[in-house]
């Protein structure tokens, strides 16, 4: 049969082999210029890719870099809250570095938070192991956390030695002094960190807060003018002069503070309004007060200083019916408040419920009573630091009054002197059997007892030690 095409239109014969050597042709070229731009393509996407990762890279890692410069110059202020907000960028970005965890670990002790300084100076352990310089940060860790004893001894040699840690290492251990009461030595390490280092806000700040606990209000409103001189933008540093210039009366002068801090990108935190406010009152500027504490309780309905000075305005220039409003919030919320007792006690006399008044203002004479018996204890712990008995008195009376953080200190400086206190130990004991500790309870219970006096080597701590 010749060629050509059946009824159905299929190629038979030569033209069928003809047709199909075109088609397959044609479909070899097809591949060949796909496969040609494929790879082009391939080429092109994997060059893009890699563009595109290395700027990746490249971007993160400036990032990092400028939030690690930014982390140190806040250090550097001793803004400590800003430095911890850097460092978190960073360690988003870089979450195995060992140096970043390191950095965090020092910037969140020396900002007294304790558990996260610890839990990443471990993960730089962890990453990196044991060294003289992380080894030295657990040391300090520990003797600004109070535990003292452990570490004074090696900490001291090294400042006697001129390490160039000296400042952190005085730093620490005044700080941890202070946690222990120990505020003679504690005075000490300041002293001479200042000598070292005039400018350090955080030594000025400390020492500030001795003068005041020792009387001295001259002395310490004149720290707080040199830390204010050495960082202007120093937010605690201001609001403590503040805070001095309103004890005096100088409420001008206190309000040009909070006004300098109130234009800062961080100044709207409710220290500095409070003392706006406070200011704003003590000359007679209801209105501005009043608008600046509803502003600050619009956002933080449970400050207590807040809801203090709103109840106190209020007594002065709405009603007692209102002020009554607002300071049973703040009773409600901080029951050992003694100054919102008493305001209370006010704001109900004059609307006739005596019988109520007499009722807050016995809460308020008690703790005002329990006040002067732990400034009693105080000076009694200053003229003799190693008495275990005032320092057990002081805890007893934090305890009562709901300065719990305060009385467990108390009470663990107390063994510091006397790991064999009776007192003390009951005490720790009531006081974790109440706050569900029951490991810690039984512990200091069994030391209570006159048949459990061996076998403990000092206080039990609210954080666990470290390695």
């Amino acid at each position: 049969m010749g060629s050509g095409v059946c009824r159905s239109g299929v190629f038979r014969g030569p033209a069928l082999e003809e047709k199909g050597r075109g088609v397959i042709a044609r479909f070899r070229r097809t591949l060949d210029m796909l496969r040609r731009h494929s790879v082009k393509a391939l080429v092109l996407v994997l060059v893009l890719c890699l563009l595109g990762i290395g700027g990746y890279l490249a971007g993160a890692y400036y990032y990092a870099e400028h939030h690690l410069h930014a982390a140190e110059q806040a250090v550097a202020r001793y803004d400590f809250d800003e430095a911890e907000e850097h460092l978190a960028v960073c360690l988003r970005l870089r979450p195995e570095d060992a140096s970043l965890h390191f950095q965090m670990a020092r910037v969140e002790r020396r900002a007294g938070k304790y558990e996260p300084a610890a839990e990443h100076l471990e993960k730089c352990q962890n990453l990196e192991g044991i060294n003289p310089q992380n080894a030295l940060e657990w040391s300090l860790w520990r003797a600004q956390f109070g535990e003292i004893a452990d570490v004074e001894g090696s900490l001291q040699e090294l400042v006697d030695r001129g390490s160039p840690e000296t400042p952190q290492i005085l730093e620490a251990l005044a700080q941890g002094y202070i946690h222990t009461y120990r505020l003679d030595v504690a005075m000490y390490c300041l002293n001479r960190l200042l000598e070292q280092d005039p400018d350090n806000v955080q030594a000025l700040l400390r020492r500030a807060s001795l003068w005041q606990t020792a009387g001295s209000e001259a002395k310490a409103e004149a720290d707080c003018r040199r830390a204010v001189a050495a960082q202007p933008e120093h937010i605690t540093a201001r609001c403590r002069l503040g805070e001095s210039l309103l004890r005096r009366n100088l409420a001008q002068d206190a309000l040009q503070q909070y006004e300098y801090l109130r234009q800062l990108p961080r100044g709207d935190r409710p220290e500095v309004l409070l003392g706006l406010a406070r200011s704003h009152r003590q000359l007679g500027d209801s209105d501005a007060a009043r608008k600046v504490l509803d502003d600050l309780l619009a956002r933080h309905p449970q400050d207590s200083g807040a809801l203090r000075e709103r109840g106190k305005l209020a007594l002065e220039i709405e009603s007692p019916a209102a002020a009554e409003e607002w300071l049973r919030k703040v009773v409600a919320l901080y029951p050992f408040d003694a100054q919102a007792n008493y305001l209370l006690a006010q704001s109900l006399r004059r609307q006739g419920k005596e019988d109520e008044a007499r009722e807050y203002e016995a809460v308020r004479e008690r703790i005002e009573s329990d006040l002067k018996g732990l400034e009693a204890a105080f000076g009694r712990v200053t003229k003799a630091p190693q008495d275990p008995a005032p320092r057990v008195e002081a805890g007893i009376i934090c305890l009562r009054n709901g300065q719990e953080h305060e009385g467990e200190r108390w009470l663990l400086s107390a063994l510091q002197q006397d790991s064999r206190d009776q007192k003390a130990h009951a005490a720790l004991a009531n006081y974790y059997e109440r706050t569900g500790k029951p490991d810690l309870a039984a512990e200091h219970r069994r030391q209570a007892m006159p048949t459990g006096l061996s076998g403990f080597t000092g206080g039990a701590n609210a954080v666990p030690r470290r390695p």
